[in-house]
């Protein structure tokens, strides 16, 4: 499972480009850069458009933000649905989850950064609407991770002491932490090893 956003397509948008590729050349911007350390020059390379264009789409720089998250949001729905769907025991839909957040911690994917990791260290700046979208993104995955945990508990793959939500928090916090460390440099095999001990915490 990858955690690259995928394509839509919108209507009524300019054919002279297309919305949704606009959206995904932007996500790395803000990935790496924040809200706040991202300017409009920083999205005209890009993106490939001319600041006249990206105000012709967009109102203003938080306008692109607010719709980069809300189209990075459109796979994490699918990711998450995906495993919910997935036909196994809840330690192996968790074993899933984690993993397939795990791969976008090393390399070029986590030096690069979360859209929504790096949105969430500067909450407090964001506007109402920018501010709820991460906060939501934030609690659709742990509802998720709980909903494996508690799973998992009634299928026998995991213990059947756990405490679900408070599980659920802990294992959210170690991927949030991931993400942040990825953008060290960390290597596959280390972010491997942490997965496969958290998931012996639970087994």
């Amino acid at each position: 499972m990858s955690l690259e956003p995928p394509s839509r397509k919108t209507a009524g948008r300019p054919r002279s480009f297309d919305l949704d590729q606009v959206l995904d050349r932007a996500i790395p911007v803000f990935s790496e850069r924040g809200l706040n350390g991202t300017a409009i020059s920083d999205l005209k390379p890009a993106t490939g458009l001319t600041a006249g264009s990206l105000y012709k789409c967009f109102t203003d720089k938080n306008d692109i933000f607010r719709q980069a998250l809300e189209h990075y949001g459109q796979h994490r729905k699918a990711l998450l649905a995906d495993v919910a769907a997935h036909q196994g025991r809840g330690v192996d839909k968790l074993t899933l989850l984690l993993e397939a957040y795990g791969e976008k911690c090393s390399g070029d994917a986590g030096k690069r950064g979360c859209l929504v990791v790096l949105s969430t260290a500067e909450l407090s700046g964001l506007d109402e609407v920018s501010r709820g979208l991460v906060l939501s993104a934030l609690a659709e995955v742990e509802a998720a991770l709980e909903a494996t945990i508690v799973e998992g508990s009634r299928d026998g793959s995991m213990r059947a002491d756990l405490d679900p939500p408070a599980t659920a928090s802990l294992l959210w916090c170690m991927l949030l932490g991931l993400r942040l460390v990825g953008k060290t440099g960390i290597d596959r095999k280390a972010v491997s090893s942490v997965v496969q001990q958290a998931l012996r915490l639970v087994t």
